[in-house]
């Protein structure tokens, strides 16, 4: 909305994509496509952007996490690109004006030095230990949910990782009855079980499947599906209600956000987004990083999350998801608002 006029928001036009590449990139229409296919065509342009900061998410992870998994032979990755010039659709982890996307946060999640993954191309769960020292007494809790939010399989392991290393620990298999998306929680537990990693996927029993094959001329830049992953259940969420609790603390230019969030429902909450905004405007603070985000809570999972960051705004907290219903934010207590004033 701050390069694209009013009544050029929606639908998709030349506008957008006057704000693309060149030659090969310069339209939406791939993009239009894989997300009509696997999420479902959007009737918005704030669906629109809710299902492409999935997709930016849950396909710019795997790179990065395929390069962790096997460490010991990848040799490099590059990955193009890290911010945009102007303000542009494609090609960004942050945008034109410093806004983190999907793929900012899902590359930040791949680079865990000490944390869990699922790999797409075994359908094994890894430990990853980017320390260069030994990690003992760990525990990975992995969990598989169908859309309804039912358990299908829950998996306690303990073990201890040796220094920059990556192993299986399970595979996912002879999971029957699933719904066709479905979601795999991975939690890691220090020897105190105290929760220091998580990762969240939803995936489809309908798998994508890759054309290496097709024919893309003297510039192949990049790989057509034959068939394109099924995830549009996640149309049918439910709502869900969610309470949120936030904590201030401000020491010059320096403020301290600490948002607490509590799924309150019996259905996961998916891609929860925490923004900081500011208070009268409604314009959004930027540069703010979150240390996660674009979460997912299961029922009755309370989350806290925090950002530091710079500026002399009175900010305020706002959340929005893929499924949240009504979102209750509590007042903020005196003792957590110290020097706000």
């Amino acid at each position: 909305k701050k390069f694209i006029p009013k009544d050029k928001l929606w639908p998709i036009n030349e506008t957008w994509n006057y704000h693309c590449g060149r030659y090969e990139f310069s339209d939406l229409s791939r993009l239009i496509e894989a997300i009509d296919q696997r999420y479902g065509k959007p009737d918005s342009v704030e669906a629109f952007d809710k299902k492409t900061q999935a997709m930016n998410y849950e396909l710019m992870r795997p790179m990065f996490e395929s390069f962790q998994v096997y460490k010991d032979r990848a040799t490099g990755l590059i990955q193009w690109m890290l911010n945009a010039a102007w303000p542009k659709m494609y090609w960004q982890l942050y945008d034109y004006y410093l806004m983190p996307t999907g793929a900012f946060y899902a590359t930040q999640k791949a680079c865990s030095p000490l944390h869990l993954i699922y790999d797409y191309g075994d359908n094994q769960i890894y430990v990853i230990n980017d320390h260069l020292y030994e990690v003992k007494n760990l525990k990975a809790q992995i969990r598989v949910y169908d859309i309804e939010s039912v358990l299908h399989l829950e998996k306690n392991l303990f073990f201890d990782v040796t220094p920059d290393s990556s192993f299986s620990i399970f595979k996912l298999e002879g999971l029957n009855n699933l719904s066709t998306t479905y979601f795999v929680d991975l939690r890691l537990f220090d020897s105190e079980e105290k929760q220091i990693g998580t990762n969240f996927y939803w995936l489809s029993t309908e798998e994508e499947t890759l054309d290496y094959e097709a024919d893309l001329g003297e510039f192949a830049y990049h790989t057509p599906s034959k068939k394109y992953a099924n995830l549009k259940l996640l149309d049918s969420l439910p709502k869900v209600d969610v309470a949120i609790e936030s904590h201030h603390k401000k020491e010059g230019e320096e403020q301290t956000i600490i948002a607490q969030l509590e799924n309150t429902g019996d259905t996961i909450a998916f891609l929860i987004n925490l923004n900081i905004v500011e208070k009268g405007t409604n314009e959004v603070l930027l540069p703010i990083f979150w240390e996660d985000n674009f979460i997912s809570l299961l029922p009755g999972e309370k989350r806290s999350l925090q950002t530091t960051f710079k500026s002399a705004a009175i900010p305020e907290l706002k959340v929005d998801g893929w499924n949240l219903n009504k979102i209750s934010y509590a007042e903020i207590s005196d003792t957590g608002r110290e020097a706000l004033s």
